[in-house]
């Protein structure tokens, strides 16, 4: 009886130490998710324009356009050069 008692709780013990080991193995499980979405953030608070950068950014990027039109139509009406010729 003392034997079967004895394995009885041998078992049980493995169980407990598998349940802590399970229990650990989620917490670093957890941990390491928690550590990627905050890298993540990071990365988004570091990109992520605010409303009044994006609008600095679309104005900056529309004051470009007259400008290339203008370059455009000057390289359509230049005549072209031959050579020997000033």
């Amino acid at each position: 009886m003392d034997a079967l008692l004895q394995l009885l709780l041998g078992v049980g013990s493995l169980s407990s130490l598998r349940h802590d080991d399970a229990v650990a193995r989620q917490g670093v499980m957890n941990h390491q998710t928690s550590a990627h979405l905050m890298d993540l953030s990071f990365v988004r608070d570091a990109t992520e324009m605010s409303i009044p950068e994006s609008y600095a950014v679309q104005g900056l990027s529309l004051s470009h356009t007259p400008r290339e039109a203008v370059s455009a139509n000057l390289a359509a009406q230049t005549p072209p050069t031959q050579r020997g010729n000033p």
